[in-house]
This record gives structure tokens, sequence and C-alpha cells, in this order.
């Protein structure tokens, strides 16, 4: 149940995260949880079609360089 909701708390868009009463409800309570979203990037097979156990991680990133003057 913690997990569930620790999930639910690290949302991609702040909108979907619970709000303090709302976590305060789930944590009091043993009503049943909205089920977490898919997470922004996720773990695939590098080729579905193989069987090769090499992971890899889907996510975007972009590196800026900062120079002085």
């Amino acid at each position: 149940r913690c997990v569930q909701i620790g999930l639910l708390c690290v949302e991609h868009q702040p909108v979907e995260r619970p709000n303090t009463l709302e976590l305060l409800s789930m944590l009091t309570t043993t009503s049943d949880l909205p089920p977490p979203k898919q997470p922004i990037f996720a773990v695939h097979n590098i080729d579905d079609r193989s069987n090769s156990n090499d992971l890899i991680t889907v996510n975007e990133m972009t590196q800026s360089v900062v120079i002085g003057r």
C-alpha cells in the first residue's frame, strides 16, 4: 500500500499527484487506491522478438554546457 501511494506521489504531471488531504485519507483508510500510471520512462527489451536478456531504458534527456565569459 505504501509503495502504491509513493508511486502516486511521484506522477509526472503534478495535477495527477494526490494533495495533502487525499494523501492523509489514503494513509488512514483501507479504501481502494487509484492505480498509478505508467512511469515517464520504462525498461524494455532491446528487441522484443529476440530472447536477449539485455535491457535498455527509454528516456529523453538534454544536456547543456555552461561556459563562463
